[in-house]
Parts: C-alpha cells; structure tokens; sequence
C-alpha cells in the first residue's frame, strides 16, 4: 500500500478554490477557535481510501487527528494519526485568496493507531513506534517517525494556509512536502464544520454551604474567561428511584457546559484561576464529569 505524506498533513486534499484576483482577507486565532470535524469523510482518489479530520484551536494551540478508512461511512477504519497539543502562529494573507492566511503549525508529540492487520504489520516492518503494534493501541511516533510520516527532526513544523469564511474551516491542498516551501497554492474544497464540546456534569453535594455559597459564585468568571457557557443546569430534591431503571441516580445537580474546543476546557481545568475553586468543589461534592460532543437538532 503506497501512501503519499501530503494525505496525512494537515490538509484536506480535495480540489481548489480562490483565483489570483481574489483579495484576500484577514481573521485571527480568535475567530478559528474551536472544535472543527469534517462533516463526512472525504475520499482521496489518489490512495483509494477515505478520511476524517478533526482540528483543534485555542489561542495559539492546535491538535489534529485524522483517520483512514476503506468506507464512505468512516466505519472500517485503518490507522489514525495524531499531533497533540503544539504551538501555531497564523501570518500575513495570502495574496491572490479570498480570506486566507499564512499558518504555521509546530509539531510537537504525534501518534498513531492501527485499526487493521495489515496496518499493523506495515508499522511492525517499518519499526515504527516502540514496540509490537496491536490493534487499536496507541504508539508514539515522534523521535523515528513512521513510514509516511516523517520525524519531528525531519519536519518540526508544517507550512499551511487557513482559510476561513466566517462559518466553515479548510487548510491547504498540495501532493508536496507539508514541510518545505512553497506552501500549498490552494485550499481545499472540503470545508471542517465547527462542534462544540460538552462537559456533561453529576455532583453529589455534600457540603452544600461551600458548594452553593463559595465554589458556584466563585468559579462562573473562570469558566467565562476561557470561553465556557452553561448550556443547561437541573436541580432535584431527592434522587429518583425506579424499579424500571437500573438503580438510583448517581447526582442530586446535573449540569452541561458548553466548550469551544477540547483544548479550551483543558486550559480552563489545569488554569490558576479555576485552581482555587476546584480544591473547594472536591471537597465539597463528588462529582462525575464527561465529555463528549453532540449534535443538537
């Protein structure tokens, strides 16, 4: 199986928009962040295969992920490669684009996962990783890289365009090296649509003069300040029971935030100023926190 690197850079490798008398527009980092998805995998006629993309953006943070699959619907998948949380800068317009920007993408830690045999065995021969692949086991590829994906000594930043319209995301499109000038000459026609993420959240209180009087009040600036919002938020008096169901609810608050991205979460979870607050909230409620995205109709 012969695969080109351009299809696992940050790219979504379909076709071209834009001409050369376009003028182009700017947009900062502000304007991107967020969760983007490509809304259905899209198909790479050069390698035969299809692929799904999630970027992650907040503030000069990116993440990507992207994972092959032999079907349109994304269900048979083959390996999944991922760049964790790296820097990005964005620079000048790009002449001759309408609203595109310069992007420049450090890489940092990147992975990658076999989902079938024959991936396995490719990553196996071409001594990838750190050990015997297994299916579905996530591998560090960094320091050796991993057949089509070169090393962070090799490329330790990829040369990108942005381009953003307002409401839909793509990146460059180009059969070169990600890795070298020129960058790619145009954009993709397939565009990433934005998902917010949500923290699904179950507390038990237990103190409730510190959980009502000190941690609510105390930690809502935080959660502003990195971009969350309160989605939904429902009290009961008492646990329900239902011989129907399997046992008692776990919670007596039930509450679902609403988050830009992954990364936002995460910088507002570990930030000093949520710090505080979350040693008052652990002491007084137990709670069960997940995340999760969703689509609402």
């Amino acid at each position: 199986m012969r695969i080109r690197h351009a299809l696992f850079s940050t790219v979504v490798a379909l076709g071209s928009v834009g001409s050369a008398n376009v003028q182009a527009q700017s947009f900062t980092a502000n304007d991107i962040s967020g969760r983007w998805e490509s809304p259905a995998p899209v198909f790479d006629e050069a390698n035969k295969l299809y692929g799904s993309y999630v970027f992650e953006l907040y503030a000069n943070q990116w993440t990507h992920t992207f994972t092959a699959s032999v079907d349109a619907a994304g269900q048979q998948k083959l390996f999944s490669y991922r760049v964790a949380a790296s820097s990005y800068t964005l620079g000048k317009s790009v002449a001759g684009m309408a609203n595109a920007a310069e992007g420049d993408f450090e890489r940092g830690s990147f992975y990658m996962t076999a989902y079938a045999q024959s991936m396995a065995d490719m990553f196996n021969q071409a001594n990838c990783g750190t050990g015997e692949w297994k299916l579905g086991v996530e591998q560090e590829i960094t320091a050796k890289g991993c057949a089509f994906i070169p090393s962070k000594a090799a490329c330790p930043k990829e040369l990108d365009i942005v381009v953003f319209d307002g409401k839909s995301l793509s990146f460059g499109d180009r059969s070169g090296n990600m890795c070298a000038q020129p960058r790619p000459a145009k954009a993709s026609k397939a565009s990433l649509v934005k998902r917010s993420v949500h923290a699904v959240i179950q507390a038990k209180v237990n103190d409730p003069g510190a959980f009502f009087g000190q941690y609510v009040p105390g930690h809502l600036p935080s959660v502003a300040h990195y971009g969350g919002k309160f989605a939904i938020e429902l009290k009961t008096e008492m646990p329900l029971a239902d011989p129907r169901l399997q046992g008692t609810l776990p919670g007596q608050l039930f509450i679902i935030q609403e988050w830009p991205s992954l990364l936002a979460f995460n910088a507002w979870w570990t930030s000093p100023e949520y710090a505080p607050w979350n040693a008052i909230r652990s002491k007084a409620a137990d709670v069960q926190l997940t995340l999760t995205t969703a689509i609402v109709h």
